[in-house]
């Protein structure tokens, strides 16, 4: 299995001590200051090797990703999984795929020698729009992909960057982000990225929100004039870096880091590691697990938190001070555009009452995709279509309240 992957563009409320303030904790006033709004296709995932062995492999796994704002995936293949034998199921049959997956995929040339394959594709009738050139050549994870000098890395993907061709070409991803690999290779290239090259990809793993984006700051000022994905993204890849987060823990993580992002303004993408049901710890599923489905293809409640947050634009007030803590206001911008000074307790409640619409909304959707299932059970469909309804309920009700105190935010 290659052991690393989305997300979310508008957290409402976020502090420096990662806590949700207390509503009646928000009595002050502050100006908006401007609108963030994510990029498009910003929210994106990783499926890793062993993607296919979930039950609810791909369709039901896939309709749950899209239908929470997740727009692509990358994987470790430069084809379709069904034609990749590292997505082979354990009885060495080929892995299932669907035309929406598949139209999805951000495809890689993951070594060397992937090289020939790549850029018979780049070159056909029908080339993908993008190509990540080599995942972690700095590092060979668990033996499948070779070390490669930034020199020999740059001699080999010679005859795809000199190819005509439409494809947006992807730098390739390293495991240590900001080390000389990358200025390295782009001297042996004659200068690619900025040319040939115009995406600047990063993996990267870290349990610290500000170190993360304290690598992203710097991976900027390498490469200042391009753009940045980041093609794996998640609070650890691996149990020897020893993240024991809890499930909410990684939300929390989630909704700290990702508006950081969107607010640097040079990332365009992420992509969340993982998108299928895995878990880092097989002895405790429950830790450090950063899994957007559930083995059925079900939502998980990692992907629910983030679809919700993905519905809103972003917009932030000014610093303000409560009890001695520094944070930023979040909130979420008026659909009509209203932006005049907003009393923070109300607008607080509004927040809280439509995250919680959104959470009500998704898990519906959810529930339904499982209850109109053929391939479900009937016990488990039926379960679904009950839990549906109260999803629907205590959507309606929120909804309601946020309508009440989006009113009251304005006076």
């Amino acid at each position: 299995m290659f052991s690393h992957t989305f997300i979310f563009c508008s957290l409402l409320l976020a502090s420096t001590s990662h806590a949700w303030p207390s509503r009646h904790a928000l009595s002050k006033k502050s100006e908006v200051a401007r609108g963030i709004q994510c990029p498009p296709n910003f929210l994106n995932t990783v499926f890793n090797t062993d993607a296919p062995q979930n039950a609810g492999w791909p369709a039901t796994t896939w309709s749950n990703l899209q239908g929470n704002q997740i727009s692509n995936w990358i994987g470790f293949a430069v084809n379709s999984i069904s034609q990749t034998a590292t997505y082979n199921l354990p009885s060495g049959a080929s892995a299932s795929s669907i035309p929406a997956l598949d139209a999805a995929q951000i495809k890689i040339c993951m070594d060397p020698t992937w090289v020939t394959n790549a850029l018979s594709l780049i070159t056909s009738g029908s080339p993908p729009q993008y190509l990540e050139l080599f995942n972690e050549p700095d590092f060979s994870y668990m033996g499948f992909t070779p070390l490669t000098s930034p020199q020999d890395a740059a001699a080999a993907l010679a005859p795809i960057l000199g190819a005509t061709t439409t494809t947006q070409f992807i730098s390739p991803a390293l495991a240590f982000t900001n080390s000389d690999w990358l200025t390295q290779f782009n001297t042996a290239c004659g200068g690619c990225i900025g040319n040939q090259i115009n995406i600047v990809s990063a993996h990267i793993y870290n349990t610290s929100p500000d170190t993360v984006i304290s690598m992203i700051q710097q991976l900027h000022s390498t490469w200042p004039n391009q753009r940045i994905w980041i093609t794996e993204l998640a609070p650890s890849s691996d149990p020897s870096q020893g993240c024991t987060f809890a499930q909410q823990d990684v939300i929390n993580w989630m909704q700290t880091l990702i508006p950081q992002i969107v607010n640097l303004g040079y990332v365009d993408r992420v992509f969340w590691n993982h998108g299928e049901s895995n878990s880092l710890y097989p002895g405790n599923s429950g830790l450090c697990n950063p899994s957007l489905t559930n083995d059925d293809g079900s939502a998980s409640a990692v992907l629910q938190a983030y679809g919700a947050m993905s519905m809103f634009r972003m917009s932030y007030k000014t610093r303000v001070g409560f009890t001695g803590l520094s944070m930023f206001m979040y909130t979420s911008m008026f659909d009509d555009g209203y932006t005049e000074t907003l009393t923070e307790s109300n607008a607080a409640n509004y927040v809280g009452d439509t995250v919680q619409q959104g959470l009500s909304g998704a898990s519906k959707e959810a529930n339904k995709s499982v209850a109109k299932d053929s391939d479900a059970s009937v016990g488990t469909r039926a379960s679904a279509a009950k839990d549906a309804v109260g999803d629907k309920m205590d959507e309606t009700s929120s909804s309601a309240s946020a309508s009440v105190n989006k009113e009251a935010a304005k006076h």
